[in-house]
């Protein structure tokens, strides 16, 4: 009696389950318009499948039976992997140690007075055993004589510090240069602490609003000497100061952004300048890399503290004795999705925008028992 498993028993191939639509995403298996889809095993769409093959960790076979098409939604996840993958790959390649094949002492190093005078003995003649590079050429010897059709096959050079009078400048040179960087951060570092109270640090908006260049220029003069002396001579700020404040200015504040987030007042307020000026996602996203200003997602947040600033005057207007009116308008709109699904539906958003409005020119003096003048009579 035959067991079932039969190597020469004809087998059938049939689908893993009827619910299979062959319209439906060969992912994600979610049902949408073919139109707006791709052909996943198309030429086109060759990188689209390796993608989504290296995910799933084996091959994904084209069969008549089986779905065909790729979604949107799953288009965009497989874009994105890609790019995130790539991201990966070049931040690991920056941390990998370089190796680079040199002589045995590097020409770009201080030399010593003894490293010299070694140098100078090599040079003084053809010695047995004389080191070479590695393709044969010594760089510490004269080159041979021969016609002039012969090619040198050895060449020479001068040391890089020929007297111990270049080289103590160098290490003078050096030993500044420490001393320079060290003041830099001693100050940078110095602005950036809470307790110093800069005035990059009010991002409120009184802060914005009495945001001035000339300031900030005075608080880098006295709390990093080193450093405005530095920028200043690289923009020529003694030329036309009136000219070049904003741009010594700006460079102070994204210098102070990068080192401290707190430190944000110009941001701040470039922000919502892009913002009022419409500008570009893409824009804004490259200006927020160089620190120019901050994420658009921020605008929302500035625009907060600078209503709650005008609540609070608004209740002063009331201890005052003002009157006001509230001004309500209806907004209605309609937000429609690109892929609709169960659980992605169109909706529709309402909202009201409220303002209040004081009055400019009291009227308590006027009666409320009937009318002034006739309006023909006026007009």
């Amino acid at each position: 009696m035959s067991s079932g498993n039969d190597p020469e028993t004809p087998k059938k191939v049939y689908k893993s389950s009827e619910t299979v639509n062959s319209s439906c995403c060969r992912l994600c298996k979610e049902i949408g318009d073919s139109r707006h889809c791709r052909n996943l095993f198309s030429k086109g769409n060759r990188q689209l499948l390796a993608t989504a093959e290296e995910l799933y960790g084996k091959a994904l076979p084209c069969d008549e039976l089986l779905p065909y098409l790729l979604c949107r939604p799953c288009e965009r996840r497989l874009n994105n992997f890609q790019v995130f993958k790539t991201t990966i790959a070049e931040s690991q390649a920056s941390f990998e140690l370089k190796v680079k094949r040199c002589i045995e002492e590097s020409p770009s190093a201080p030399h010593t007075l003894k490293s010299l005078k070694s140098t100078e003995s090599n040079m003084s003649g053809n010695v047995p055993g004389e080191s070479r590079s590695r393709r044969g050429l010594n760089f510490t010897s004269t080159p041979s004589t021969g016609t002039q059709n012969d090619f040198p096959q050895r060449l020479e050079i001068s040391p890089i510090l020929p007297n111990a009078a270049a080289e103590i400048q160098s290490n003078s040179c050096t030993e500044n240069m420490a001393k320079i960087r060290f003041e830099i951060e001693k100050e940078l570092l110095e602005v950036a602490r809470r307790s110093t109270k800069s005035l990059l640090r009010e991002r409120d908006y009184t802060g914005l609003r009495s945001l001035d260049f000339e300031k900030i220029i005075e608080e880098m003069k006295s709390l990093c000497p080193t450093v405005f002396v530095i920028l200043s001579a690289m923009i020529q700020f003694d030329c036309n100061e009136d000219k070049k404040a904003a741009a010594l200015a700006l460079i102070y504040s994204i210098i102070m952004f990068k080192r401290c987030h707190e430190l944000s007042q110009f941001q701040r307020v470039n922000t919502v300048l892009l913002a009022e000026g419409n500008a570009s996602q893409e824009l804004i996203e490259r200006l927020n890399k160089y620190g120019f200003c901050l994420d658009k997602s921020m605008k929302y947040t500035i625009q907060e503290e600078i209503g709650s600033h005008f609540l609070d005057h608004a209740v002063e207007l009331v201890k005052q004795g003002k009157r006001f009116v509230f001004v309500l308008d209806n907004i209605d709109w309609d937000v429609k999705v690109h892929d609709v699904r169960s659980d992605n539906q169109n909706r529709s958003v309402h909202a009201v925008a409220t303002s209040i409005v004081f009055d400019r020119v009291t009227s308590d003096h006027l009666p409320d028992n009937g009318q002034q003048k006739i309006l023909p009579l006026v007009i």
